[in-house]
């Protein structure tokens, strides 16, 4: 990238003051916006054409983290509360796993994807029933964390049958139990 150019930029984001906003157009609509939080801190949104205020996959932020780097809300909009599904942890069910009988995953869904490209709907409901365009898929039978450095939310997995708890993983703990598993 030019020089001169990347000077400008960081000279521009450096001048903004906490709450300053710069939107950067994209195709079809879509634009990023830049917000200055203060402390050479920011967030960048991705917003939909429709301007509703809904954010398509992510707020990426670098607020909160002592050494500048960041972390990404994944479905900041459209995401579901875990506890307002029946699941015990704070965080959002951001898209859906969903297994059939046989326990093999047989359909995927993005949040995102299902609403703003497919132009779906969807709902959990408190005992973790997730319905997709008016059809049953399910109950949330466990919500997993691909990478709580970096990311914010949580997959849920749903299946055929209402648990009687709904489980939580992380990466690492699914990663260190796969190991052990394999080498006894």
């Amino acid at each position: 990238m030019d020089e001169v150019l990347v000077k400008g930029i960081l000279e521009v984001l450096g001048k903004m003051k906490a709450g300053e906003v710069v939107p950067i157009p994209g195709r079809g609509g879509w634009k990023m916006e830049v917000t200055a939080c203060g402390g050479n801190e920011f967030d960048f949104t991705h917003h939909n054409p429709a301007g509703d205020g809904r954010n398509k996959f992510y707020l990426y932020t670098t607020v909160g983290n002592k050494f500048g780097a960041g972390k990404t809300k994944q479905e900041p909009s459209l995401g579901v509360p875990c506890r307002n599904c029946g699941a015990e942890v704070d965080g959002a069910v951001v898209g859906a796993l969903v297994r059939g009988v046989d326990g093999k995953i047989s359909e995927r869904f993005s949040w995102s994807n299902l609403v703003f490209a497919q132009k779906g709907t969807f709902s959990i409901s408190a005992d973790g029933a997730l319905t997709v365009n008016d059809a049953s898929k399910g109950f949330l039978q466990a919500v997993f964390l691909p990478d709580k450095n970096r990311l914010e939310g949580y997959v849920g997995v749903f299946g055929p049958t209402k648990p009687e708890r709904v489980v939580v993983l992380e990466m690492e703990e699914l990663l260190l139990a796969t190991i052990d598993q394999i080498a006894a």
